[in-house]
């Protein structure tokens, strides 16, 4: 994906351009126990004269992933068999009364960057419905899964590199419209086509959250051991805040890890010695698989243990890496 892509669509990219009116997405909708119903209204009418255009009924199947902010099930269309999605489930309150603030934000999220000049870069939302109990969001189904899947062996340096130019720019994105997503990494980035002509979503908005001119304090929420910024585990110098730079230093960390096969760091024990300056970044084996002096710099820079020195989105799109154009492409051109 050209630099001049990403530049051409800055004008349409703006904190305002974001909707957060949610309930303008959300579906009228009945929920029998395996069964979902949608009702589309004609939205040409004045609201007293509304007439429904026409309706639509999901079964769901079974589920395709759980954690730690929800449930996702795959569901087939009644009337077109062929027709899948993914909807996720969200309780609206957690035992603690504390989750209407989260699913709130992931609906912001989700909708925001589901219109159409992000559709390359986020997966899709259909809009979302809920019930006493849940909020559910109504997700396109990429049958390929997520980029974990690949992981078995090495991408060559020309595959790293696309996939990481194409979350790069999912991130500028987010960036430019406040939003921090706080969990990149390997299962939150799905596939659309894979290699040689790899194209990836960002996927998961569950715990993004909108920053604020004071950044984001007092809130470490944690992301996932191996892919999390030294900042949101708690293991950094000075108070505790973060910032888009914990997106920057976990898309580094997933880089490394396509290239290497490994993590840069496997456990927080090196991590530590790292952020205190105790143990070098695992350089070598970048070396080994013989990544370009550009690829190095750009993994370095954004897995400074400064959050402070790490390049923002768009300085890192525009990093040198990417404009190399003898990388070969496949792994037995290494």
């Amino acid at each position: 994906m050209a630099t001049s892509r990403l530049h051409s669509r800055r004008s349409a990219v703006q904190v305002q351009d974001i909707p957060l009116n949610i309930l303008d997405f959300k579906i009228p909708t009945e929920i029998q126990g395996d069964f979902i119903r949608h009702t589309y209204f004609n939205t040409d009418c004045s609201p007293d004269k509304q007439s429904v255009q026409r309706e639509e009924v999901w079964k769901r199947e079974r589920i395709l992933g759980q954690g730690s902010h929800g449930i996702i099930y795959l569901e087939r269309c009644r009337k077109n068999g062929n027709k899948l999605r993914a909807v996720k489930g969200i309780k609206k309150y957690t035992r603690a009364g504390e989750n209407e603030s989260a699913h709130k934000r992931e609906l912001e999220a989700v909708v925001g960057f589901s219109r159409p000049q992000y559709s390359h870069c986020f997966v899709r939302s259909d809009g979302w419905f809920e019930d006493e109990h849940s909020v559910f969001i109504i997700l396109e189904y990429l049958e390929l899964g997520d980029l974990q899947q690949y992981l078995n062996h090495p991408f060559s340096e020309y595959e790293t590199r696309e996939i990481t130019k194409q979350v790069l720019e999912g991130l500028t994105y987010m960036h430019e419209n406040a939003f921090i997503h706080r969990d990149l990494k390997p299962q939150n980035i799905l596939v659309v086509a894979y290699s040689p002509d790899w194209h990836v979503k960002i996927a998961d908005f569950g715990i993004s959250k909108q920053q604020s001119d004071e950044d984001v304090r007092h809130t470490l929420e944690q992301g996932t051991i191996g892919f999390a910024a030294p900042e949101q585990l708690g293991i950094c110098k000075g108070a505790f805040t973060y910032t888009c730079a914990v997106d920057m230093w976990s898309l580094g960390a997933v880089a490394y890890r396509m290239f290497t096969g490994t993590n840069a760091f496997e456990g927080l024990t090196e991590l530590v010695e790292y952020v205190a300056g105790r143990l070098p970044f695992p350089i070598g084996n970048l070396k080994s698989q013989q990544m370009s002096a550009t690829g190095l710099d750009f993994i370095l820079k954004l897995m400074s243990p400064v959050m402070e020195s790490r390049p923002a989105a768009m300085d890192a799109y525009r990093h040198r890496w990417f404009t190399r154009t003898n990388l070969p492409r496949g792994l037995d051109s290494r």
